[in-house]
């Protein structure tokens, strides 16, 4: 039976009957931690696939003992779960952010923005929501709450004024807003619900 040890060797030289072993090998105690680390099928699965990413990208680089090889493959899993959680966090308050923005707009709270942080399914809608919006919304939407960059960075990075700025995030969030709404109220019969991008008619 050939060792673990081997078969890192030989995924090393070029070999992809090795590079599957490898793979069959590793993957339940990757998977398995990975979902110790995020406590979410979804997010398990995401953290392994990029785990297994990085060990393609590093395969030169793998120490040969087994042990050595699962201590590895558990700090990227641990680094890449970190990943995931701060990628969620700032999604979930770019979504909050954007939402409660939204609201002060003109004083009505039709969005839940607490409960469209909290389901997979939402956070799904806000990516439609995103893809939808014009280029220019989405990018000063991301860069504001995704990256989290101030309104003076923002300008530096798109290269407008810091007052031309604030006026196109103010456009971007109520873009954002009437997208959401759009996707989400139902399709009353004889009409469309296919508007055009950002929610406008």
């Amino acid at each position: 039976m050939t060792s673990s040890s081997q078969r890192i060797r030989r995924a090393q030289s070029g070999c992809h009957e090795a590079f599957d072993e490898l793979y069959a090998w590793l993957l339940p105690s990757v998977y398995a931690y990975a979902w110790a680390q995020v406590g979410n099928r979804c997010a398990a699965e995401e953290v392994t696939s990029e785990t297994f990413m990085v060990l393609v990208a590093k395969l030169n680089e793998l120490p040969t003992n087994d042990m050595a090889v699962l201590a590895w493959t558990r700090t990227v899993v641990r680094n890449k779960s970190v990943d995931w959680v701060r990628r969620r966090q700032l999604q979930r308050r770019a979504v909050v952010t954007i939402a409660e923005s939204n609201e002060r707009l003109d004083g009505k709270a039709s969005m839940t923005p607490m409960h469209l942080a909290e389901t997979q399914e939402q956070r799904h809608l806000v990516h439609r929501v995103l893809e939808n919006l014009p280029d220019e919304y989405r990018q000063v939407i991301e860069l504001r709450y995704l990256d989290d960059l101030s309104n003076d960075e923002i300008a530096d990075v798109i290269g407008l004024t810091s007052s031309a700025t604030n006026s196109l995030l103010y456009r971007a969030r109520k873009s954002f807003r009437c997208e959401h709404q759009r996707l989400v109220a139902p399709v009353e019969p004889g009409r469309s619900n296919a508007l055009g991008r950002g929610g406008q008619s």
